[in-house]
């Protein structure tokens, strides 16, 4: 369960992080409120949800009524809070430095340290979403990307120029192309890395709100080996400017060698479009956007594809501009497969941009396996203005010198308050409220989902089941 509320929370923030900051064009109101820091608030109510009754759900919203998220956001310095009876249960404060990043839990948690190039500690103990991340920066620094690239490349390798057209979806098409073409062999680890180190910078500072993205994509880059034969295609628009570019080739990292296709392509205003098919992984990335007089419109989405998964997702929203106010709509779908089995989520915005910030209703909705399981509402607010204190800290735990997992086990206690404002919740109602309410939950994925940490709220309770209801 915690795994699915986990999605429905990624698929907020894409909405509320991803539209307004990945491109400005989207919503020029939200851009100047985001100069001041923003801070945004929800709650959340459900009318439907599985093998739940009348009842169960009076208890479930009463429950929601009480409890409340905010994220404040200002330069380089956020804070996230859950609130229970407008007393705050779980604080997390961040401030992203230079040389480290300082995360402190409250009301009574610890502190930790990661490096720029890692996962916060609130990132590690929720798991960061993908969904977090706009395409926008990584697709503007291809330019300068390239060049740098193919300085390189052209070094070791002639291109020869063809003035073909060739289409690129959700971007302008492509007036010619150069080939660089390494015969096999020919590639060697040490081009590669010349290569890199001239190209790199321009993806890292673009991705400078992403230190951890960055880190990862460098790592993955800089460990790809190559074998037979590999074949660069540098895509050219009308200027003559690099806007994409195809690279077949048999690549992998640690001698693992499958064939590989990586397709790109991107036009500024427009959008643009990315595949990488190498085995049994299929990724897609698609953007596209619209800037019109009175109407504005944003188009992201993403495939995930292994053997045993598929991951797909879409933001399509519109924005209907006009002298003093903003109205946001659209749709935003979220599917997963796994063993033939398919769940579906579906969040409907209605917001208004004005004067007193965004706010309005995102309606909720999962399907699974072709049947709708959950429906509900989440009340959304984001204001101008935020209050991120740096986090104080006088002793905080560095988790610089980890690896991913092991600075991943060293916050998981932090998550003690949280199950805490479960238990708490539970206690507060009447015992056969209680016991009928947990029996209704009591599904397949509740039984055999991830287990919470016990605190002292929990002494008080039991969960009883008669067998023969």
């Amino acid at each position: 369960m915690r795994r699915r509320l986990r999605g429905l929370m990624a698929s907020i923030l894409l909405l509320m992080l991803l539209a307004p900051g990945g491109r400005a064009e989207f919503s020029p109101g939200f851009l100047d409120m985001e100069k001041d820091g923003v801070t945004a608030t929800l709650q959340c109510s459900l009318s439907k949800l599985q093998n739940a009754g009348e009842d169960s759900l009076a208890v479930l919203n009463d429950w929601l009524s009480r409890v409340a998220f905010l994220s404040a956001v200002r330069d380089q310095d956020a804070r996230t809070e859950i609130t229970l009876d407008g007393k705050t249960a779980f604080l997390a404060q961040t401030h992203r430095g230079p040389q480290y990043t300082l995360t402190a839990f409250g009301p009574e948690g610890g502190a930790y340290i990661t490096a720029p190039d890692q996962k916060n500690a609130l990132e590690l103990m929720l798991g960061e979403s993908p969904l977090s991340l706009s395409p926008a920066p990584f697709m503007q620094a291809y330019p300068a990307f390239a060049q740098a690239l193919y300085g390189t490349l052209g070094k070791y390798a002639a291109p020869k120029l063809a003035k073909e057209r060739t289409s690129i979806r959700n971007a302008a098409a492509s007036a010619a192309y150069e080939t660089y073409l390494f015969k096999k062999g020919e590639l060697t680890a040490d081009i590669w890395q010349e290569a890199l180190d001239a190209a790199l910078p321009a993806v890292r500072e673009a991705a400078e709100e992403y230190p951890g993205a960055y880190a990862q994509l460098e790592e993955t880059l800089r460990a790809l080996g190559f074998s037979g034969e590999c074949r660069f295609k540098r895509f050219l628009n009308a200027d003559g400017q690099d806007m994409g570019m195809q690279l077949t080739c048999q690549t992998g990292i640690g001698g693992d060698m499958k064939s590989a296709t990586l397709y790109f392509g991107f036009t500024p205003g427009m959008g643009g479009y990315f595949s990488l098919k190498r085995g049994d992984l299929r990724l897609v990335l698609e953007y596209r956007e619209t800037a019109e007089k009175r109407v504005r419109t944003l188009y992201f989405a993403w495939e995930h594809q292994t053997a045993e998964k598929t991951f797909k997702g879409s933001v399509n929203l519109r924005n209907a501009v006009g002298e003093d106010q903003e109205a946001w709509s659209g749709k935003i779908e979220i599917r997963q497969t796994e063993n033939k089995a398919q769940t579906v989520w579906t969040l409907t915005p209605a917001l208004t941009l004005d004067e007193a910030g965004l706010h309005g209703t995102v309606k909720a909705s999962r399907t699974e396996k072709n049947k709708e399981t959950l429906k509900g509402e989440i009340t959304l607010t984001v204001r101008r203005g935020a209050e991120t204190d740096a986090p104080a800290a006088p002793a905080a735990r560095d988790l610089r010198e980890m690896d991913g997992e092991q600075a991943k086990a060293a916050v998981q206690g932090e998550l003690i308050p949280l199950t805490g404002v479960i238990a708490r919740l539970i206690k507060t109602a009447p015992e056969e409220t209680r016991d009928h309410l947990l029996h209704d939950l009591r599904t397949d994925a509740w039984m055999n989902g991830p287990a919470a940490a016990l605190t002292e709220d929990t002494d008080s309770w039991i969960v009883k089941e008669d067998r023969n209801p």
